[in-house]
């Protein structure tokens, strides 16, 4: 993959963030129907261990996987930011009240007082948000790399699944760099698309 100019990027970005804020109250109603196909999805039937975002600014909401996870049993962890370390830690979650808290960028996070770390290596399903996405599993994130370097070097082996809107896939492919990671599979709120990823060895 080449490097893509950063002002390139950060054009898209602008209007992918533009594109998903206008869809308002819609949010919720769209982003079930994209939470309810990942749900009914082999790869979250087969998961043991998953880790959600906890949404904001408009991202697919993840209440109902968190949900599920639960109810089915699973291990649900979701990531807090460790800004200095520029790296991602998996806490679990329980879905009890106040085991969240603002952490960094204005995102909401576990406390680390009240959830205990899970091993990154051990999760079997990471399921990301982006700004906008592709149909060959590419990815525009926000420019941190946060979850690229996560996926490669911690949980290289975990299925990654992306949730969006219709409204947030280009109908060409993203400016990808070396250390943009493909998506295995991205539910939006009409369809189910197949990304390009070579398929890692299972570990079991």
């Amino acid at each position: 993959m080449h490097r893509p100019d950063g002002e390139a990027k950060a054009g898209l970005r602008r209007h992918f963030l533009e594109r998903r804020l206008g869809i308002g109250a819609r949010v919720v109603e769209l982003g079930e129907r994209a939470q309810s196909s990942l749900i009914g999805h082999p790869a979250f039937g087969g998961a043991r261990a998953v880790m959600v975002y906890i949404p904001f600014r408009g991202e697919v909401p993840t209440e109902r996987i968190i949900a599920a996870c639960l109810s089915q049993g699973k291990t649900v962890t979701a990531p807090v930011t460790l800004r200095t370390e520029r790296r991602l830690l998996p806490l679990r979650v329980s879905g009890n009240p106040g085991e969240l808290r603002p952490g960094e960028y204005g995102i909401s996070e576990p406390d680390p007082d009240r959830c205990e770390p899970f091993p990154p290596e051990l999760l079997d399903l990471v399921v990301i948000p982006g700004v906008a996405f592709d149909e060959h599993g590419g990815r525009l994130g926000y420019g941190g790399g946060y979850y690229d370097r996560f996926l490669e070097a911690e949980a290289p082996a975990a299925l990654r699944a992306a949730l969006a809107f219709e409204t947030q896939l280009s109908s060409v492919p993203l400016p990808l760099g070396d250390h943009d990671t493909l998506m295995d599979l991205i539910f939006t709120e009409a369809r189910v698309i197949q990304g390009g990823r070579a398929r890692p060895e299972s570990r079991r």
